[in-house]
């Protein structure tokens, strides 16, 4: 909700703000959760999801349409790739659109989400691609 509602946004990031300035806030890229905590003067990581798909919007499909989800391991590791190294992913029409990945979740409650979670840092790595920690130097 944070990442559609500015208000929300705002009160996310001034909380995260106040518990503890050295938090990252992570937010789904091209957020307002993500404007909010750059506002507030604190460190955010924009969030990409290997295992959606996308709207032309940058926002999420709804996950009660069936086009979801990304099931297919393969597919999901090529668009991880994609979204780190040249900064697009493809929308559930097949049109790219920008976004920023300073990390890529997948979800763990995936059928293959172990099989996919190695792939994907394999992917990555192989791609040219240090996989660490976000706030930290990456390529």
């Amino acid at each position: 909700m944070a990442a559609a509602q500015p208000p929300l946004a705002e009160a996310v990031a001034r909380a995260v703000r106040d518990a503890d300035r050295g938090l990252v806030l992570y937010g789904l890229a091209g957020s307002h959760l993500l404007a909010a905590a750059e506002r507030a003067g604190i460190p955010a990581a924009s969030e990409a999801f290997a295992d959606r798909n996308y709207i032309h919007d940058g926002s999420l499909v709804s996950r009660q349409r069936p086009d979801a989800l990304v099931t297919d391991v393969d597919e999901a590791v090529r668009r991880a790739v994609r979204m780190v190294k040249e900064g697009v992913v493809a929308d559930v029409d097949g049109e790219d659109i920008p976004i920023r990945a300073d990390t890529v979740c997948l979800h763990g409650d995936g059928p293959n989400a172990a099989e996919l979670a190695r792939r994907l840092r394999d992917g990555l790595q192989r791609a040219g691609v240090e996989v660490k920690a976000p706030g930290r130097s990456r390529k």
